[in-house]
């Protein structure tokens, strides 16, 4: 099971989603079952929580939604100490801007304004480091948060000029 202490020792024991949901079905019965997707390090804070307090998957999973709230105001915290660009540019794309000149007018209608080159490099870190992914649709870039509790921070970010 994906939340076993024993290791794995062959790759087909990695996340094999239709024995895992199995698994998860068996173990918890009838009792309601909570389904979670997403970025695979809070479902390892997840399943360490549930290893570590028992099957209490609701407490487990507040705790692990505390624990990855946390983390992530951490990092975005680091962003920020090296530009407060990046924050900008993620409020914005947080709010729904999804193309370069979308991002641009945000940001130079709520902040200043910001040289072209300063936003390409900004946007171009955050997808580097996975904070922003670009998806193309008709050759048009667009950008989002895929990480639901990313974007969430960032729209709650007081962000000073």
């Amino acid at each position: 099971m994906l939340f076993s202490i024993s290791p794995k020792t062959k790759r087909s024991e990695l996340f094999d989603r239709e024995r895992e949901m199995n698994e998860l079905k068996r173990a918890v019965g009838n009792d309601r079952l909570i389904v979670l997707d997403g970025i695979v390090g809070y479902l390892a804070i997840f399943g360490y929580e549930v290893y570590k307090n028992g099957p209490d998957f609701e407490t487990a999973l507040e705790k692990a939604g505390v624990m990855a709230k946390g983390l992530v105001k951490k990092e975005i915290d680091d962003l920020l100490a090296r530009s407060i660009n990046y924050g900008y540019a993620l409020k914005a794309v947080a709010f729904g801007m999804e193309r370069y000149s979308q991002i641009k007018k945000y940001i130079e209608a709520n902040f200043g304004s910001i040289h072209d080159s300063t936003l390409s490099n900004i946007l171009n870190g955050l997808v580097k480091q996975s904070f922003l992914e670009i998806s193309f649709s008709k050759s048009i870039k667009s950008y989002s948060i895929s990480d639901p509790i990313t974007r969430s921070f960032c729209v709650s970010m007081n962000l000073k000029q």
